[in-house]
């Protein structure tokens, strides 16, 4: 039986490949494969199939629960991803590397130790992940015409998470007032 992250590799495999394979076509559109089903559904089929084995032996195996081990992995994911744009000089959006940051990072704040210590992940994955996930796109897009540098192309994802984190806050904190009222 095929559980959520397989499903969710099998879509982002598909994916990459079929991308690769017509990407030199003259019919070909990034707009086919831009898209939430090519790559938001692989990433949400995962998170969902992760937060409901965290108690199963794989899940304990392939945790991220140390802060340290998160960040190493992080910052590896994270030079992973600048040495494959430097291997192929294609800029795309998801890397093995940028994968490998977003497992890092999603596996720490989900385990339970973490949870339960971190006020602040908890905040952010209960009352922000919607907001950050409709609105880190309008971010990254408005970031991207500000400037044109390779130091600055590398650096806008971190300024984009932190933007995107408190406008965020911002809204949810109006959201809040206004109800509230």
């Amino acid at each position: 039986m095929l559980n959520y992250l397989t499903i969710g590799g099998i879509i982002f495999l598909t994916h990459v490949i079929v991308r690769v394979a017509i990407r030199d076509n003259d019919w070909y559109d990034i707009r086919m494969f831009r898209n939430a089903l090519m790559y938001g559904m692989p990433f949400i089929l995962a998170g969902y199939e992760i937060r409901r084995s965290q108690q199963r032996r794989w899940y304990k195996r392939i945790a991220v629960t140390n802060i340290r081990t998160c960040a190493l992995l992080f910052l590896a994911g994270y030079a992973l991803s600048i040495g494959e744009y430097l291997l192929t000089r294609t800029s795309i959006d998801i890397y093995i590397g940028t994968t490998l940051s977003a497992w890092a990072v999603f596996t720490f704040c989900a385990s339970s130790e973490t949870r339960v210590k971190n006020k602040i992940m908890i905040y952010i994955g209960e009352k922000l992940s919607l907001y950050v996930y409709i609105l880190h796109l309008f971010v990254i897009d408005i970031l991207g015409d500000l400037g044109d540098s390779i130091a600055y192309r590398w650096c806008m994802p971190l300024a984009a998470v932190a933007i995107t984190l408190l406008l965020s806050a911002l809204y949810r904190q109006i959201k809040t007032a206004i109800s509230h009222k």
